[in-house]
């Protein structure tokens, strides 16, 4: 539906703004992804979408599979709020385990083919999980990661610091797709 402005000055053709409707990805209690965002994001879906707490209890369960689906059904009579389902998910998906996997990953990352933006993306996720705050300690597994060529580049830019490694990273990731050569250093995870 249009409308037509009547001040004879402009007349400008305007098309209503359409109601916005986020959407909630599902959660299936992997370490994939983080319960805490997951959260939050279930949180501005409901506010988004004008649902209340009672009716988020019930809507939730359409937005869990797997694992997750199957602690929900338990648990299911013991939610009496929005509240008490938080305080329930958060006791059984963000435990002191997902922080251990998360060192166990960074003691274990190895030699694959993945971008350095990705990898980068991949320790900052486990930095979180295994509450890193050090630059230091960042810097020392990201130094265990990185192939020779990046190494030797954080060094002579005398880089010292985990945030600025990222920033320079990030001007060499532009620097490459603006003039071509594409380095993949080897990662996995």
């Amino acid at each position: 539906m249009y409308y037509i402005e009547l001040n004879p000055k402009t007349r400008n053709i305007h098309k209503p703004k359409q109601h916005f409707r986020a959407e909630l990805s599902l959660y299936d209690g992997s370490f994939a992804i983080e319960p805490e965002s997951w959260l939050k994001q279930a949180e501005f879906y409901a506010k988004t979408n004008g649902y209340n707490s009672d009716e988020m209890i019930e809507i939730i369960e359409y937005h869990m599979h797997g694992k997750a689906h199957n602690w929900y059904i338990i648990y299911k009579d013991k939610f009496v709020d929005w509240e008490t389902y938080k305080e329930m998910f958060l006791i059984q998906f963000a435990n002191k385990d997902r922080e251990l996997i998360a060192w166990n990953k960074l003691q274990n990352l190895k030699q694959n083919k993945k971008d350095v933006l990705e990898i980068l993306a991949n320790l900052t996720s486990l930095f979180k999980t295994a509450k890193i705050t050090s630059d230091e300690e960042k810097l020392k597994y990201l130094y265990r990661v990185i192939n020779l060529e990046y190494r030797k580049r954080l060094y002579e830019k005398q880089i010292y610091t985990w945030d600025d490694a990222l920033i320079e990273f990030q001007k060499h990731d532009r620097w490459q797709e603006t003039y071509g050569r594409k380095i993949v250093s080897t990662f996995k995870s």
